[in-house]
């Protein structure tokens, strides 16, 4: 009796127990415009059975670090997000769609660290970054990309005479190759198989070709008396 309370009590707290937030790899992420320090921009994500439409808002408890002025030659990694009432989210996950004030989440970028260029150089950087975050409603997020910054306004600061860059905009691209490419490419790698079986094949026949000769050849120069049977 005791044990079959027990077990009871214990599919109760199974039951009881809420279940483990899913976490959405991104497959495809776009963002219009770049994101600045005080600026906003919507972003377009797609994962398995997932797509998203999300507002980053300028104001409020956004994250944008290290913040301007930059100064060249230093070793930085950029941390940028939006979280909470900086984020408006319409998705469909699953089949089901939700949108509203309501459908908040999380959405934090982190760039590998890199060295800020010279103000007279070239103002781009690209390098890697990861995803992460969670939406309310679908779960935790993950991804990884490419991350393009462009440096902006140099010279509007200076320190001890060295000119700074003013800000920076960041676009954070994630793009898995289309099955059509893949395709493409599996089609590009058969031919080229294909090409080099038929050029081994050919070798191969003329090699035999040439020693069938030189064998017949071989034959038709040996006397006249080796050359008739006994």
């Amino acid at each position: 009796m005791r044990l079959t309370f027990l077990a009871l009590c214990l599919v109760g707290t199974l039951f009881a127990s809420p279940a483990a937030a899913d976490l959405i790899e991104i497959l495809f992420e776009r963002m219009s415009p770049p994101l600045r320090e005080n600026g906003g921009a919507i972003m377009m994500l797609e994962g398995d059975q997932f797509t998203a439409t999300v507002g980053l808002f300028g104001q409020g408890v956004g994250k944008f670090q290290p913040q301007s002025p930059y100064t060249p030659g230093t070793l930085i990694h950029l941390e940028a997000g939006r979280t909470g009432g900086d984020t408006f989210i319409t998705f469909v996950y699953k089949g089901q769609t939700q949108s509203g004030n309501s459908t908040q989440g999380d959405i934090q970028f982190v760039t590998d660290a890199f060295v800020v260029p010279q103000t007279t150089g070239s103002p781009l950087v690209s390098l890697p970054f990861v995803l992460s975050g969670s939406i309310s409603g679908a779960g935790g997020i993950h991804g990884v990309g490419n991350a393009n910054l462009l440096f902006t306004n140099p010279g509007a600061f200076t320190i001890g005479g060295v000119p700074l860059w003013g800000g920076l905009a960041a676009d954070f691209v994630i793009a898995t190759p289309e099955p059509s490419a893949v395709v493409l490419l599996l089609t590009a790698l058969g031919g080229l198989g294909v090409c080099a079986w038929r050029h081994m094949r050919f070798r191969r026949s003329f090699a035999t070709g040439h020693l069938r000769a030189y064998e017949r050849g071989q034959r038709d120069d040996r006397p006249a008396s080796a050359q008739r049977g006994p």
